[in-house]
């Protein structure tokens, strides 16, 4: 089944990873907004690459909907690296802006209690989920 918006019609698994792309950047953006390094030597830097991950994250759900399907791969890869559809891709090896998020900013597993990091991890699973169904969606052929 399609719908149409504006001029492009989009199939219900498309919609489905719209909507669900839609809701996890709501929730991701206030936890992006909240983190802070835990790297003394992070640099001036950090709040640019919040930026740029924000625009990143953005940028993916606007071009969701409809999907221009190049784009769409592309920012993916640009927000976890070459590696985002990979089964074995996780928060601590995802690649990326988020990855170099994650190392700016000293997020690693002997900082596994620190609430920064959580939320780090919380916004990289969702971005790996979304791009693991998204590239798995179109393996399959449908959702064009």
């Amino acid at each position: 089944m399609q719908r149409r918006s504006g001029t492009t019609s989009i199939s219900g698994g498309q919609d489905s990873i719209l909507t669900r792309a839609k809701q996890a950047v709501d929730r991701a953006l206030p936890l992006l907004d909240g983190l802070s390094p835990l790297n003394p030597d992070a640099g001036d830097d950090v709040e640019a690459l919040k930026t740029i991950v924000r625009k990143q994250m953005l940028a993916l759900v606007e071009e969701l909907g409809p999907p221009r399907v190049s784009r769409v791969g592309q920012i993916f890869r640009l927000l976890g690296g070459p590696d985002i559809s990979a089964a074995r891709i996780s928060p601590n090896s995802i690649g990326g802006t988020l990855g170099t998020l994650r190392d700016q900013f000293g997020f690693t597993s002997s900082t596994e209690r620190e609430p920064n990091l959580a939320n780090f991890r919380a916004i990289a699973q969702s971005i790996i989920s979304l791009a693991q169904t998204w590239f798995s969606v179109r393996r399959l052929g449908r959702g064009h």
